[in-house]
């Protein structure tokens, strides 16, 4: 089951000026759960304040059968609000598993 590694929980990752931050995860080496999906919604969670993509599993993009690294910018969140200031973080297997989401503040 995917673990997050970064954001932590509640973390402030700062977006502003076109910077770029690393989200991480990994199944620590067990299971092939590929290929993943990375799902971010804002506040109030509803379907449709969020949104979900299918990630590759090409490794030379940094993600493998049992973890990864994908770069989150500003663009990414772009139709999602959040009126507590946190949004939430999800990476999914393909069978749906998550270890729950992780909250993070995004400074703008």
């Amino acid at each position: 089951m995917p673990q997050i590694v970064t954001p932590r929980a509640c973390e402030a990752i700062d977006l502003s000026g076109g910077r770029t931050y690393e989200i991480g995860w990994t199944t620590n080496g067990t299971g092939c759960e590929t290929p993943w999906k990375l799902c971010v919604v804002g506040s109030p969670a509803t379907e449709a304040n969020g949104g979900c993509v299918e990630l590759s599993t090409d490794v030379t993009q940094g993600i493998s059968s049992t973890g990864g690294v994908i770069r989150l910018n500003a663009s990414n969140l772009t139709g999602i609000t959040s009126d507590t200031g946190y949004y939430h973080l999800v990476i999914a297997s393909f069978y749906g598993s998550h270890n729950g989401s992780v909250a993070f503040r995004p400074i703008f």
